[in-house]
């Protein structure tokens, strides 16, 4: 968490034994440098990922894209999904898509009456450091909550210029 140390390799590693094991993954307060994509399929039931505020877990994304989860699908039903809450997502220098959630293209589902995934008390930013293409890329989610989700880069010279994609 000093904002200095590559720690992707690690955070796919625990991302990786939650989705296995169903079990959440805390991240303390703290910069976390992330310099290469972070993958990670989940096969079995929710993934949660959650931190101590948006201001004090922080993922800094240095030019690549950050986080991409896939779920796959259990028959036509969807999976759990994920829930991630009271983190920040940063970008350093140009970087792709910060998050990505994927259910893939299931030709039918039957499960439209839950949610797949929760985002809480999220922000993903752009700023003066760098600038996301593109905020949060959802595919084939069936009713996705997100609720204080902040997706934006900060003010320069009075304009909101550093997101140059899409929010959601």
């Amino acid at each position: 968490g000093d904002g200095v140390t590559d720690c992707s390799d690690a955070l796919r590693s625990a991302l990786h034994d939650c989705a296995d094991t169903n079990d959440c993954l805390y991240v303390p307060p703290g910069d976390y440098l992330v310099d290469a994509a972070v993958t990670c399929m989940a096969r079995q039931g929710r993934l949660v990922l959650c931190g101590d505020g948006a201001n004090v877990a922080r993922l800094i994304i240095n030019q690549t894209d950050g986080l991409a989860f896939t779920f796959e699908q259990n028959g036509v039903r969807q999976r759990p999904g994920m829930v991630m809450r009271d983190i920040g997502i940063s970008a350093r220098g140009r970087c792709g898509t910060a998050l990505q959630v994927s259910y893939g293209s299931p030709p039918i589902t039957q499960d439209h009456d839950r949610p797949s995934l929760t985002f809480r008390d999220v922000v993903i930013e752009s700023g003066d450091d760098g600038s996301f293409l593109s905020g949060i890329d959802l595919e084939s989610a069936w009713n996705p909550t997100l609720s204080n989700v902040f997706i934006s880069g900060r003010p320069r010279h009075g304009e909101w210029q550093n997101l140059s994609g899409s929010g959601v």
